[in-house]
């Protein structure tokens, strides 16, 4: 759902490079609408900002939740 927010700009900043890089990451969770949207939007997008994309899709890692102990 991230990505969609941020492709379509609901309660974010519209930002395409951001949102291929969301649904990358569901892609990788098995989510099958994920990777359709994703190559929709990669039509709209430039070679270097999908480069971006996967480059921050790759870099990603959760953050740790922090603990009130």
């Amino acid at each position: 759902m991230l990505g969609n927010f941020y492709k379509n700009g609901q309660g974010v900043a519209k930002d395409d490079v951001v949102a291929y890089m969301w649904l990358k990451l569901s892609e990788a969770g098995s989510a099958v609408n994920g990777r359709s949207t994703r190559d929709l939007l990669a039509k709209e997008m430039t070679p270097k900002q999908i480069t971006e994309a996967e480059r921050m899709s790759q870099e990603w890692k959760p953050k740790k939740e922090k603990t009130g102990r």
